[in-house]
């Protein structure tokens, strides 16, 4: 888990968003070299995570970003955002991860979720983590 916001909200720097609860980042799932599940290391030293930097196939070392892991987790949050009255309303990837994610098997099956997707550059890379902004359903 990353980071979310203050718990009575308000400006949480350096996030541009994490205001009103409904924005999170979440570290990307790994793999290390023989497959097993990894950590992204967070040590004040790298920014408490947010300064590791994976390459452009989601590399770092023997660490891979596990896409399908991803894809699997974006629908898990998805369907339990549903059963709250939520729902996912952007995504923020590095965008060169893109198509990788909808490549992997679970991404085939994002569907709507991954318009959500937004697929340009922002102020932040967001190659070691993923940010998520949930929005109220409607009805």
């Amino acid at each position: 888990m990353g980071e979310a916001g203050w718990p009575r909200g308000g400006p949480f720097w350096p996030h541009r968003s994490h205001e009103n609860g409904l924005s999170v980042d979440i570290f990307v799932p790994l793999r290390d070299g023989a497959g097993r599940p990894a950590d992204v290391p967070t040590y004040p030293w790298n920014q408490l995570g947010y300064g590791v930097e994976l390459d452009a196939a989601g590399r770092r070392g023997d660490r891979t970003l596990d896409f399908d892991d991803l894809a699997r987790l974006l629908s898990a949050l998805e369907e339990k955002a549903r059963s709250k009255r939520l729902r996912i309303h952007r995504i923020l990837l590095a965008p060169e991860y893109v198509p990788l994610l909808l490549a992997s098997p679970a991404g085939r099956k994002l569907g709507a979720l991954s318009r959500a997707i937004l697929r340009v550059p922002v102020w932040w890379r967001h190659d070691e983590h993923v940010h998520i902004d949930f929005a109220v359903s409607a009805g």
